[in-house]
């Protein structure tokens, strides 16, 4: 709609697109995914920052150290599949549908949406559980004794759990067909 030398767009808050083109849920979805991939591209190649509360504790990160193929897995492996979200998110924010047209755009979007369920399952699951561990219902066996575990539960439901709802929820925007 134009009014003087003033052109102003109607558009919904989750479908506004960024200078260039790019629906903004996609491109922080896109953010989201490169950060969490340089994260485990970081402890990959031996940085220690968080990861034994990524790992749920000091024996579970140390044993993801020890064994070559989970190493590769856990690490390498969710890098890998981040920076692949990350491409997911660009194509499926763009205006104009990626090459292949309603295929690829479908194809993308159920691997968008799989990204979306499995982030919030995981964030939501594991923040119920660290509640229920922080308000002491729960008192599972840890390896690195219960003092590790309520430092996981705490960081768990301060940081992680977050950050997954989060990615989970600019995933499922990027997702949904925009307006």
């Amino acid at each position: 709609m134009r009014h003087g030398l003033v052109s102003i767009e109607r558009m919904s808050p989750a479908g506004a697109r960024t200078r260039r083109g790019i629906r903004r849920p996609a491109l922080l979805a896109a953010v989201w995914a490169v950060a969490f991939a340089v994260a485990h591209v970081y402890w990959a190649l031996g940085g220690r920052v968080l990861l034994a509360m990524s790992f749920r504790g000091a024996a579970n990160a140390a044993a993801v150290l020890a064994s070559p193929p989970l190493r590769f897995a856990a690490l390498w492996g969710v890098g890998v599949l981040c920076l692949a979200g990350a491409g997911i998110a660009v194509l499926l924010g763009r205006p104009e549908p990626p090459p292949g047209r309603g295929t690829l755009r479908r194809v993308l979007r159920v691997l968008a949406w799989a990204a979306a369920v499995a982030l919030l399952l995981r964030g939501g699951l594991v923040a119920a559980q660290d509640a229920l561990i922080a308000a002491g219902v729960l008192s599972p066996q840890v390896a690195g004794g219960a003092g590790e575990l309520a430092d996981v539960a705490h960081w768990s439901l301060g940081l992680f759990c977050p950050w997954f709802l989060t990615g989970g929820v600019l995933f499922a925007l990027t997702a949904r067909r925009p307006r």
